[in-house]
């Protein structure tokens, strides 16, 4: 698959998710931690993904040698 394709279709999905998610989480009164993050949880999702299809051992061999 192509990273751009990846990433689109995990964060369609994130973005239904995390509002369902938020909204449960309000009807129950939890309350929920918000870190500030300079990644979005898509492209965290999105780099999860990639590093487990081409079957990589470390990240630091999949930072310095994928894609």
């Amino acid at each position: 698959m192509i990273l751009e394709e990846v990433y689109c279709q995990v964060d369609d999905f994130n973005q239904g998710f995390m509002g369902n998610w938020e909204a449960t989480l309000i009807a129950e009164g939890v309350c929920k931690k918000s870190w500030e993050c300079q990644m979005s949880a898509s492209e965290i999702m999105t780099i999860m993904i990639l590093f487990h299809q081409k079957n990589y051992r470390t990240f630091k061999h999949f930072y310095t040698r994928a894609c």
